[in-house]
Formats: C-alpha cells, structure tokens, sequence
C-alpha cells in the first residue's frame, strides 16, 4: 500500500508539475529564412550585444560558483568550531563528574554539589 502511494505521488508530479523546454538558447539576430549579409550595422550591433549578454551570463554564473564556495568555506569553519565545541563540553562534563565523585566520597551531600555544565 505504502509503495503504491508512493508510485502514486510520482505520477502525480509527473502530470501537474510544470514541464522544462528543452529548446535552443542560440538566439538569432536576423530572420535566418532570408538570405543573410553581416555587413549591415544593425546585425553587427546585434552580434555584439548577443556577445556581452553571454559574457555577463557567464560573469553572473562566476559569481555565483564563487559565493557558493565561500559559503561552504564558511560552513567547514562552522562544522569544525561546533565539533570542538562539543569536545570541549564532553571534557568539561568528564571533569564535573569526577569532581561530583569526589565530593561525594567525602561525605558532602547531592544538594551541594556544583551545577552541571550547560550544553552548547
């Protein structure tokens, strides 16, 4: 039943989601159906903004590649303060015990003891 509802909610999707184009993102200057002369201004201006649009597509993809790469640096340093962190507490929470163990052997009671290390 699980599999089947499952198999289901796929072909769900499936039918209702939006479907993608795949066509060409070649963009034409001038009407290809006519015979074509590149001497004209206006195609040259037209070959050349289609150039500067790829470039900047191309300069906006860069950026992004980069922020993402920071973002994961960001995210490395992250993880291995947090796992230092938590050794940190692990060591702090060893000492509390031991500490709690001696205190006990010496006859002080549990209402006195120290309060135990806040979690990170």
């Amino acid at each position: 039943m699980v599999i089947q509802n499952l198999h289901l909610l796929k072909l769900n999707s499936a039918l209702h989601g939006k479907e993608k184009e795949w066509g060409s993102n070649c963009t034409l200057v001038i009407d290809s159906s006519k015979g074509q002369v590149f001497s004209s201004a206006a195609v040259l201006e037209g070959l050349w903004a289609q150039k500067e649009r790829k470039q900047t597509e191309e300069a906006q993809k860069k950026a992004k590649a980069d922020l993402w790469a920071a973002k994961k640096e960001a995210q490395t340093k992250l993880d291995a303060e947090w796992v230092r962190i938590k050794a940190d507490h692990k060591k702090n929470i060893a000492e509390w015990k031991l500490t709690c163990a001696n205190l006990q052997r010496d006859g002080i009671s549990k209402k006195n003891l120290p309060k135990a290390p806040t979690r990170p």
